[in-house]
């Protein structure tokens, strides 16, 4: 037993082992920051996007942590360090140029803080909820709930919109079409009531209705643009719809549209959009894709 205690160990054996082990406590205490700060941002809704800025900081934290202790085991002089860091340069330079422009994409990011965890942004075609900011890329929650990894290095040739930029609230805009003979000033009656009373407006901000004349199949139509804000991003879409639901439900129920024109064809100017929704389905079913195998003339 003496014997086996007293056999010499490599110190390069004992720095190996020490870093798989600093790796590996890296690995846990990230996942762990990363599932206490998704706990308390929803424990907490308005302290949220608070907790989500953090999430970033704690990663890049652990993993600089780590680097600098591993630096330390390995104790390299400094010609050797620099030699070292210079060979790793010239290497990624040269094999890994696209990761390089994201490890350094993704740290402008964070100083430049054009954006954080939690904002809802538009880059080009994509709008949605930034739910990651990563070492290589950004992960953003679209309104489909789909989510979309956009590479750091292109956000940072792209134009970025930040519909919140830090705050909780929102701004939602609405949409809503209504005959040119409306009495307008009874629709933004109802309006301002519906969005007043909903359960998820931030009353703190004003409530803005323009309204503009257009014309919409050949018919002459007033639309009203509503810009109001929901208490959280995160009901944006449920804000719009239960404005424009019961909008609609009260100025039916008073019938002031009362017209000679039949209502169904105020209702098709109206839903105008999913009409032409509808009818583009169907004929996409009604003449379909012929299958691979007819292509292939099997």
């Amino acid at each position: 037993m003496d014997k086996i205690q007293d056999l010499p160990i490599d110190p390069s054996l004992s720095k190996f082992i020490y870093i798989v082990l600093i790796i590996a406590a890296t690995y846990i205490l990230a996942a762990v920051l990363r599932f206490m700060l998704e706990r308390l941002a929803e424990r907490f809704p308005a302290r949220r996007l608070f907790f989500k800025r953090l999430l970033p900081v704690s990663q890049f934290g652990s993993y600089a942590t780590a680097v600098y202790f591993i630096v330390q085991i390995i104790s390299p002089n400094k010609q050797a360090l620099w030699a070292m860091m210079a060979s790793m340069g010239l290497a990624i330079g040269l094999a890994a140029q696209d990761l390089l422009k994201d490890l350094i994409g993704g740290i402008v990011v964070l100083v430049d803080t054009s954006f954080q965890v939690g904002d809802r942004i538009r880059i080009d075609e994509t709008y949605g909820e930034v739910i990651k900011i990563g070492l290589r890329s950004t992960r953003i929650a679209t309104l489909d709930n789909e989510v979309v990894t956009i590479p750091n290095s292109k956000l940072l040739q792209a134009d970025i919109i930040n519909a919140s930029d830090g705050s909780v609230e929102s701004s939602v805009t609405t949409h809503l079409y209504v005959p040119s003979h409306a009495d307008l000033d009874a629709v933004e009656a109802i309006v301002r009531e519906a969005v007043l009373t909903s359960k998820l407006t931030y009353v703190k901000q004003p409530i803005t209705i323009t309204v503009e004349d257009t014309v919409q199949d050949g018919e002459a139509v007033s639309h009203l643009t509503i810009r109001a804000y929901a208490f959280d991003a995160r009901y944006e879409e449920m804000f719009m719809t239960d404005i424009t639901r019961r909008v609609k439900k009260v100025i039916y129920e008073r019938d002031l549209f009362e017209t000679n024109e039949d209502s169904s064809a105020y209702d098709k100017r109206i839903d105008s959009a999913l009409a032409d929704t509808l009818m583009a389905m169907g004929a996409r079913f009604a003449h379909p894709r012929p299958a691979l195998s007819q292509q292939n003339g099997r």
